[in-house]
């Protein structure tokens, strides 16, 4: 797909009058409602008659909770032209299409033709006549939410929400447009250059070729194609971890007894030990404590916040699984840290006669596996933080 960026090109006198469509007042682009389901896109003209010359779309998110699922709205300014030598007489329709629209309601759509309502729903064209067709249709993102804590899926991406336009619907007219013009609004406080923003959400744009016309907008602009894809925009908030710790009390704190709001929790700990408890009878193995050795590291340091959290959880995993063991056994923990958290489950009773004779030949097995494994992890972690001084004096030095 060719996108591309301002040109300077000459505006033709009909994308002038949509740009004064755009000036209107917002009461003059009222009128006439048509209801669409949900799950449907609106297609204002269906034909191979009729040749899309230009479009204008503009979709904005109406407050702060849009990209978690409330509605945006969606303005589309088409410039149409009759090609043929014969009156054409169309049908404004809806056509079953990628859209998504998150709502038991239909979506509201206001029609103008030229400015005024198109009565009928039928659009007349006299040969060769040129016609500005406005919509402005309520749509939302799509949101599939699952509330879960869990370990070997800490540093993965999902997108639970995501918006979905159905911008290969302009291939249903004839020809091919000269020229689409895209723009996404996010909420205001949604701002690209903010660090604390960008360190907490990773967006997915489609198109490619995009360009931010601000701190909050996306822009697109295609010619002389028809576009190939639809505009797809997710986005993943994840959690960020400062130390190890962070990481054991939010675990904690998710499944030391069943939240309703959780879903699941892995690994799941809050039942009796004998419905979970492996540690004697199995012996671990590399592949049980290192979850995340096959991640991409480059990857991962172009978000800060998960790099940090991959650190933190290559300590504390291990750590957590070591002391389980002990735990289980009823030891009495001497740091307040692991003794508070433990005593969240109901399962931990402190014995202060405790002795590591209670302990089998596979606990004492696993617990001298698991300290050999912490002590590569903090060499590994080491070796991290030497190169990445390295790379920051030289970037000082403008190396």
């Amino acid at each position: 797909m060719k996108v591309v960026k301002n040109t300077g090109c000459r505006i033709p006198t009909e994308m002038l009058i949509v740009i004064g469509i755009l000036l209107m007042p917002a009461f003059l682009l009222g009128g006439e409602s048509v209801g669409g389901q949900p799950g449907y896109s609106l297609v204002p003209i269906k034909t191979g008659k009729i040749k899309l010359i230009y479009e204008l779309l503009k979709i904005k998110e109406t407050d702060a909770h849009a990209i978690d699922a409330s509605p945006c709205s969606a303005c589309c300014w088409y410039l149409f032209e009759n090609p043929t030598d014969s009156v054409q007489e169309v049908y404004i329709e809806f056509s079953l299409a990628d859209t998504q629209i998150y709502s038991i309601n239909p979506s509201i759509v206001n029609i103008k033709v030229d400015g005024k309502p198109p009565g009928n729903r039928q659009i007349k064209f006299q040969p060769h006549e040129r016609k500005i067709v406005y919509v402005k249709q309520k749509v939302s993102w799509y949101s599939v939410y699952n509330f879960y804590f869990s370990f070997p899926e800490i540093l993965q991406i999902d997108y639970p929400s995501k918006f979905v336009y159905g911008l290969k619907l302009e291939s249903l007219w004839a020809g091919t447009p000269e020229r689409i013009d895209i723009y996404y609004e996010f909420w205001g406080e949604c701002n690209i250059e903010d660090k604390g923003w960008q360190d907490t959400r990773h967006l997915f744009i489609q198109p490619k070729g995009y360009y931010w016309l601000n701190n909050h907008t996306l822009a697109w602009r295609i010619e002389d194609v028809e576009p190939k894809e639809d505009i797809v925009i997710k986005t993943a908030s994840f959690s960020c971890y400062d130390t190890k710790n962070d990481i054991i009390k939010d675990w904690v704190g998710n499944c030391a007894e069943e939240v309703s709001c959780v879903d699941y929790c892995e690994p799941d700990f809050h039942d009796e030990p004998e419905n979970w408890y492996e540690g004697n009878s199995k012996l671990y193995t590399e592949d049980d404590l290192n979850l995340w050795k096959d991640v991409d590291i480059d990857e991962l340091k172009n978000i800060p916040c998960r790099y940090k959290t991959y650190k933190a959880v290559l300590e504390a995993y291990p750590e957590l699984m070591r002391n389980v063991i002990y735990a289980v056994h009823g030891y009495p923990f001497k740091t307040p840290f692991w003794r508070s958290n433990f005593e969240e489950f109901a399962w931990y009773e402190p014995r202060e006669d405790f002795s590591d004779a209670v302990l089998n030949e596979i606990e004492h097995k696993n617990i001298a596996f698991i300290l050999e494994h912490e002590k590569k992890i903090k060499e590994y972690l080491e070796k991290l933080e030497k190169e990445e001084t390295a790379t920051r004096q030289k970037r000082e030095k403008g190396e």
